[in-house]
């Protein structure tokens, strides 16, 4: 959660800057388009999701194994962390995309 609010906060903890904000700014740019539906920076995914009213929810995130995500939407200034425990799950990060999606975008 502190390293998702860090890059939310443009590399700023506490009012004192930790890592460059150039270097935030460049992690969570498009470096790499592995499909149509996502670019990839420095070890951030840029997703984006649909949320109610056909509005949608872009972010960036770090992702790791068996599902585990932190997601950050600098639109709405929010940081969501989930923990799943999906290690022998195909597609791991697709149930975690269907949770945030059906449990916590569609509640705003």
């Amino acid at each position: 959660m502190a390293l998702g609010q860090l890059y939310l906060d443009g590399g700023k903890s506490k009012g004192t800057q930790i890592v460059p904000a150039a270097w935030v700014e460049s992690s969570i740019s498009a470096h790499a388009r592995p499909n149509d539906d996502m670019d990839y920076g420095y070890l951030f995914w840029l997703m984006r999701f649909p949320g109610k009213d056909g509005t949608v929810w872009k972010s960036y995130s770090m992702n790791g194994t068996g599902g585990n995500s932190v997601q950050i939407f600098p639109e709405q200034r929010v940081v969501v962390v989930i923990t799943t425990t999906n290690y022998n799950v195909s597609q791991p990060h697709m149930l975690t995309a269907k949770l945030l999606m059906e449990q916590i975008l569609t509640k705003f």
